[in-house]
C-alpha cells in the first residue's frame, strides 16, 4: 500500500463537485430571472472553476514525493455494518475522496471537456427559450 500524502488544503478537492452544484442551484431557482447570457455564463464559469481546482490538484499530486502520490481527503462515515453477531468485527463504509495521478488526470479531462461543451452550448442553444433550464441540467 503506497503512503498517503496529506495536504493542508485538503478541503479544496471538494470544490470540484461543489462549483457545478452551486451553478445548478442558482440556475435552477433564478435562471430565468438572470436571463440567457448570465445563466449560460454562470454555468460555464462554474465548470471552468472546477477545472482550475483540478489544475491545482495536479500540481499538488505531481509535486508530492514519489512514494506519496496519493491524497486521501476525509469525508464522512456513511455506515457501519456488523460482520458477526457479537459486533466485534464490522465493515466501516466511509465517503472519502482519493486523489492520485489517475484521478487527477480524469478530473482534468472531464472538467476541461465539460467546460468546452458548456462554452459551445452557449452559442448552440442561444435561440432556445428554455436556455436557463438547459444549463441547469447541464451543470447537474
Amino acid at each position: 500500500m503506497p503512503q498517503t500524502h496529506f495536504d493542508p488544503n485538503w478541503w479544496i478537492a471538494w470544490l470540484i463537485p461543489l462549483f457545478p452544484l452551486v451553478g445548478f442551484v442558482i440556475n435552477g431557482f433564478w435562471g430565468f430571472r438572470l436571463g440567457k447570457p448570465a445563466s449560460g455564463a454562470l454555468a460555464t464559469l462554474a465548470v471552468f472553476a472546477s477545472f482550475l481546482v483540478a489544475c491545482y490538484l495536479f500540481t499538488v499530486v505531481s509535486g508530492a514525493p514519489e512514494g506519496a502520490k496519493q491524497l486521501v481527503i476525509p469525508g464522512l462515515s456513511w455506515m457501519t455494518v456488523p460482520m458477526d453477531p457479537q459486533g466485534i468485527h464490522s465493515l466501516q463504509i466511509n465517503f472519502e475522496l482519493l486523489v492520485d495521478p489517475l484521478s487527477v488526470l480524469m478530473m482534468l479531462i472531464i472538467t476541461g471537456v465539460g467546460g468546452l461543451i458548456h462554452l459551445y452550448s452557449m452559442g448552440y442553444m442561444a435561440a432556445d427559450r428554455n436556455y436557463p433550464r438547459f444549463f441547469t441540467y447541464l451543470n447537474l
